[in-house]
């Protein structure tokens, strides 16, 4: 049985409807998703889960709304802006993954902190120039998310969403050159585009994996993305919905996990009611 889960938040937390949450959450949450929460946070409580980890490429504001919908003592962490950097509910304060890393001795991981600056400049760029160069050339306006060390955009109505990551790959080579270029990871969601650096979404689960004294049998992974990838392919308990991207599905039947028949919340909830009857 997994002890601690990480659960992607858009495309794994949505309601039925497939309802998306906001970028920059003004008020509640809507009556589908307060339901459907509730009944996720039942089966929660009804699981033999020690602990729960948001793990997204939302910033701060947005993910501690969406945590703070869902009051279980099991949800402890979150990590943010693809494990960036992290946040202790129980606390209340933000966690350096890069520093927690290094004490830990996980020396490899910590040099990649030790790089964001990297994503730190392209973000600046973006929103000092950038964006106004890609809106003259793709004839719409895709603001950056307010956040620190990821370069995300929401994909415009009508627009594809591997389109714009080629157009925003041209236009960071063309203007920040090919030495920054090739140091940048790109993905996407349903919902944005995002531009990463040096640090990915598996570093923040092997920080708090080793800090909390689990073992990577002890996760179960949970994701639909693109931007899951990345930690589908380091880990083996794995758990994605069936609206998941054809990638991440495909990764996890290669690799033994489970893929749902049911979309979005509906498969993390039906797994645990199903693991806690056994």
């Amino acid at each position: 049985m997994s002890k601690i889960a990480f659960i992607d938040v858009d495309g794994c937390l949505n309601p039925p409807s497939g309802e998306d949450f906001p970028s920059g959450l003004v008020g509640e949450i809507t009556t589908d998703q307060k339901e459907v929460f509730a009944r996720l946070l039942h089966a929660l409580e009804g699981s033999s889960l020690e602990a729960v980890v948001m793990n997204t490429g939302r910033g701060i504001e947005d993910a501690l709304y969406i945590a703070r919908s869902l009051p279980t003592p099991k949800l402890r962490y979150l990590l943010l802006e693809h494990s960036l950097y992290g946040y202790d509910l129980e606390r209340d304060c933000e966690i350096d993954l890069g520093q927690l890393a290094e004490a830990l001795g996980l020396l490899e991981i910590a040099s990649r902190y030790r790089q964001i600056e990297t994503i730190e400049r392209v973000v600046s760029w973006y929103t000092h120039e950038g964006q106004a160069i890609l809106r003259d050339k793709i004839a719409r306006d895709c603001p950056a998310l307010p956040k620190r060390g990821n370069l995300s955009m929401a994909i415009p109505d009508g627009y594809d969403a591997e389109g714009l990551i080629e157009e925003l790959k041209d236009l960071v080579k063309e203007c920040l050159g090919s030495e920054t270029a090739d140091k940048l990871t790109y993905c996407h969601s349903n919902l944005f585009v995002d531009c990463i650096g040096s640090v990915h979404k598996s570093d923040g689960v092997v920080i708090l994996m080793q800090h909390l004294g689990y073992k990577p049998k002890d996760a179960l992974i949970v994701g639909d993305g693109k931007n899951d990838l990345d930690v589908f392919g380091k880990f083996e308990n794995l758990l994605c919905p069936a609206n998941a991207h054809p990638e991440i599905i495909e990764m996890t039947r290669e690799r033994g996990g489970v893929v749902s028949e049911h979309p979005f919340a509906e498969c993390l909830i039906r797994h645990l009611e199903v693991c806690a009857a056994v």
